[in-house]
Parts: structure tokens; C-alpha cells; sequence
């Protein structure tokens, strides 16, 4: 069996957590972007709670684009707490806990974190999440699209296959850019950068984020200026795609662009920016301030429990260019992509950390796959605060438990093994687990009854799948 425990644990709290979790019920978000109908995960997560008999839930829609799922505490989406005592706000059920907490209100109504899960189709918009300095400025002054004061990190579980644009290259690969795409190079004389293409001195590096900064105020300052030659350039890719000539990737990303929106002077961060593609299982990590758009995919995202987002292009939203540029200088850019290494915590590499040691990162996920036969253990290594999880693969015969864990050690305790358990987690399933609590899986599913016993290429599993895979999310830390 495999198991994994913290030092930091504690059973202060434990009295008040009888059952060790309790069900949640997410919110589901619709986007032009998203995957449609039972083709997303989003979709096939949520459809347990899409009762047409029920008159608190809305009849399943194949139509709609499924685009997010989230779990957490905030506004914009807050999970309920599902109980046979009735359902509750989780803020409203984290509220009532921190009134019985010996631990003098520890236990917050707020969630510091937000878990989602998104299903994208279609690129969503080139944006950016400001630094806390700067969402505070713009709360102030009363920016549409700012509504708290804190920073948002993200971390992006890939599922499937996942494309991004993340970043801003280095103004040498934009200078090349421009050599091999004509169009572009001739849009920046155009907009008064062609200067910038005679350089050939790329060692001075914060004098090339400069320039690349100016690049970035061009494509901002475009809608009108540009369209001639984008039009040419989106013109030409596609009569060469109508002939079957072949494209290189950034000129079919280009082309995608161009197909989502039309025209938008947007597509052409396809050419500046780090076009990325994440394995499933592997991870990116977007601090603030950093540029970026998700282009297609599934993935698990954790952030900060924020929804502040400055948009710069691809939309037919609100942009903002001075809060993008304002965004951009405030930290020096470093060009590189923020990938993160899931780091096995078990020897059998059943249950995986996926943590970045940043100050914006407030929160760690876990990822627990479970194969047929086999029993996991897991502590949450934050045993002072609540974790989230979701079940994104299951079967009938999986058995998920929670055993509180003893005031001195970090072990379960011998007596009430049966603390709380739930039987045959379906997809999408989704939990609320207290503190001092440790997760037991057991997956008693006969893979040779389907063949399905390999270890998952993609996370996008049937609805009934002989591994069992969940995600919990937790803040870091004890405080």
C-alpha cells in the first residue's frame, strides 16, 4: 500500500470533523471557448448534478459549451455544501466550522485557493493577471474587470494534450519572426519598429525587453493600422493551406488564431509569444504579471482565489492597454516557460505534488492514481486548513475513506477505521476534506474484466475507468 503522511499534522479540530469530509457541489461556467456538450469533461463531471427532475438544477443542455467547473469560495461561483442536514454555501459551512474551531477562528470562511477545471476549444483571450500593487491600484480606481485586491498565480494541470502561448520570446526569435513572416516584418516598419530589425547585439538583456515592450505597444496600438497587412498574412496562409502546402507550426497556430478572430490585431502574439505544448500529467505555472493564453486542452488549474484578468487581444471583451504594458514592466520578463515536475511522494509514484516555490503561490495539488488492486494512503501535507477534490476517473468499485489522525503522530489512529466512507465515487464527484484527516483509496476493480490496467496516457478517461484519479488542492503550509 502506498502511503504518504506530513510532520506538520494536528487533531485539534478533529471532534468538530465527524466525518472527516463532506460533498460538494461545483459551478459550472459557460464560454464561447469551451468544449461542447458530453464531448467536454466539464460537462460529463457536473452531469450528476443536472437532475431535469430536480428544481434547483438545470436540465442537461448538449448545445452549451461546457467551458469551466469551479470549486471554492468565491463569489462568482461558490460551491455548496450537499448534506442530508441540507445544503449550505461552503462560505456560510466554513463560517459555522471556524465558530466551533478550538483554534480561535483559524478555519476561515474564505478559501485562499480556487480549483477548476477547464475544457477549452477555442484560444481564449491574451491576457494577464496583475500583482496584488497593481490589482490594488486598479480596485481603486474602478477597473471593470478588477474585483478584489490580490494577486493570481496559476498552476495548470494538463489532462489532454494542452497548447499554449506563454510568455514573450526573446527579441532575437522575434527578429527572426519577422525575417521569415514578411507581413510582420513590415507591419513593425509600418508601426514605426523597424528600427528594431537591424539589430544584430542581442547581450544587453534589459535593453531587449525594452525593445520587445515597444513590439508589444505596436500590436496593442493596431486595430486599424495593421488590419491591410494582417489580412495579407491570414490570406496567404490560407490559400496555402487550401493547396495543401505545408505550415510550419507557428503559421497554423496563426491560422487558428485568425479562424476564432477574424482579423484581430491579437494574432500577432502568435509571432512574439512561447507557443508551448504540455504532455498530460505535466504542469505550468503563470505568476502574475505574466502574458499568456490557453489555446486548447483539458486541464486541472488551481490560483489563487482571484478573478482579476486584464485583457490585451483575441476577445470581444473589455482590453486594457495601459494596465497590459503596466503589467509588463513591472517585472523584469525572463522568457522562459514555468513548467513544473510533479515529484513523486510514494515509491510506486501512485500520488505526485505538483508545488512552486514562489511567494504568489499560496496553495499545492496533489494528483492520486490509483490502480486496479491497489490501496493508497494520503496526508494532505496543510493539516490545519480544509482541501478540495474532485474525481476525475472512477469505478464502482473503488471505496474512498477518511481516518483522523492522532494528536501525536502523523499516523491514523487504530480505532474507527470506518471515520467516513463513501462507496463507488462517481465521476465528478467532489469533496470538501477537514482537517486532521487522512484519505484512504482502495480500488477493488478486476482490470482484466476490460483490458484497462496500463498506466493513463491521458486523463480523459471513460466515465467508468479501471483506475480511480482525484486531485485535491490545499494551501500551503499550516497557517
Amino acid at each position: 500500500m502506498a502511503t504518504s503522511s506530513c510532520e506538520d499534522a494536528s487533531n485539534d479540530s478533529v471532534n468538530i470533523y465527524p466525518t472527516g469530509f463532506i460533498l460538494l457541489k461545483p459551478v459550472v461556467h459557460h464560454y464561447p471557448w469551451g468544449v461542447t456538450g458530453e464531448t467536454s469533461l466539464v460537462y460529463r463531471l457536473y452531469s450528476q448534478f443536472m437532475d431535469a427532475n430536480s428544481a434547483s438544477s438545470t436540465p442537461p443542455t448538449l448545445e452549451d459549451r461546457y467551458a469551466e467547473l469551479w470549486l471554492g469560495t468565491h463569489t462568482r461561483g461558490p460551491s455548496t455544501v450537499v448534506s442530508p442536514q441540507g445544503d449550505e454555501p461552503l462560505s456560510a459551512h466554513l463560517k459555522r466550522l471556524q465558530s466551533l474551531s478550538p483554534r480561535d477562528g483559524k478555519e476561515s470562511e474564505y478559501l485562499g485557493f480556487l480549483l477548476k477545471v477547464l475544457a477549452i476549444d477555442k484560444p481564449l483571450s491574451i491576457q494577464l493577471h496583475p500583482d496584488a500593487a497593481i490589482s490594488s491600484q486598479l480596485l481603486i480606481a474602478g477597473h471593470a474587470s478588477i474585483t478584489d485586491n490580490r494577486e493570481k498565480a496559476e498552476v495548470c494541470i494538463a489532462l489532454t494534450q494542452f497548447e499554449a502561448l506563454y510568455s514573450l520570446k526573446w527579441l532575437k526569435e522575434i527578429v527572426s519572426e519577422a525575417q521569415q513572416v514578411p507581413e510582420f516584418g513590415e507591419f513593425l516598419k509600418a508601426s514605426g519598429c523597424g528600427d528594431i530589425l537591424a539589430i544584430t547585439d542581442f547581450s544587453d538583456s534589459k535593453e531587449c525587453y525594452r525593445q520587445t515592450i515597444r513590439i508589444v505597444q505596436c500590436i496593442l496600438g493596431s486595430e486599424n493600422s495593421g488590419d491591410e497587412l494582417l489580412a495579407q498574412l491570414t490570406s496567404r496562409l490560407e490559400h496555402a493551406a487550401d493547396v495543401g502546402s505545408s505550415l510550419s507550426a507557428c503559421e497554423e497556430l496563426l491560422l487558428r488564431l485568425h479562424q476564432s478572430f477574424p482579423n484581430d490585431s491579437g494574432i500577432w502574439f502568435g509571432l512574439i509569444m512561447n507557443y508551448v505544448r504540455i504532455e498530460p500529467g505535466n504542469a505550468l505555472f503563470v505568476p502574475p504579471n505574466t502574458i499568456h493564453s490557453y489555446i486548447s486542452g483539458t486541464c486541472v488549474e488551481c490560483m489563487a482565489s482571484s478573478d482579476n484578468v486584464i485583457r490585451g487581444g483575441l476577445t470581444r471583451k473589455h482590453t486594457d492597454h495601459k494596465a497590459v504594458l503596466q503589467c509588463l514592466n513591472r517585472t523584469f520578463n525572463t522568457h522562459s516557460v514555468s513548467f513544473i515536475d510533479p515529484v513523486p511522494v510514494d515509491k510506486e509514484q501512485f500520488i505526485v505534488l505538483y508545488e512552486v516555490p514562489h511567494i504568489s503561490c499560496n496553495f499545492s495539488v496533489a494528483r492520486i492514481c490509483v490502480p486496479p488492486g491497489e490501496r493508497v494512503e494520503y496526508v494532505p501535507k496543510s493539516q490545519s486548513k480544509c482541501a478540495i477534490a474532485i474525481v476525475i476517473a472512477s469505478n464502482p468499485s473503488v471505496e474512498f475513506s477518511a481516518v483522523p489522525i492522532s494528536p501525536r503522530t502523523t499516523s491514523p489512529t487504530a480505532a474507527d477505521e470506518r471515520y467516513g466512507t463513501l462507496l463507488a465515487p462517481k465521476l465528478g464527484t467532489a469533496l470538501l476534506i477537514y482537517p486532521g484527516t487522512s484519505i484512504r483509496v482502495y480500488n477493488g476493480h478486476n482490470a482484466s474484466i476490460c483490458g484497462d490496467s496500463t498506466v493513463p496516457e491521458t486523463f480523459m478517461l471513460p466515465d467508468v475507468s479501471a483506475w480511480f484519479v482525484m486531485f485535491i488542492a490545499y494551501s500551503k503550509g499550516c497557517t
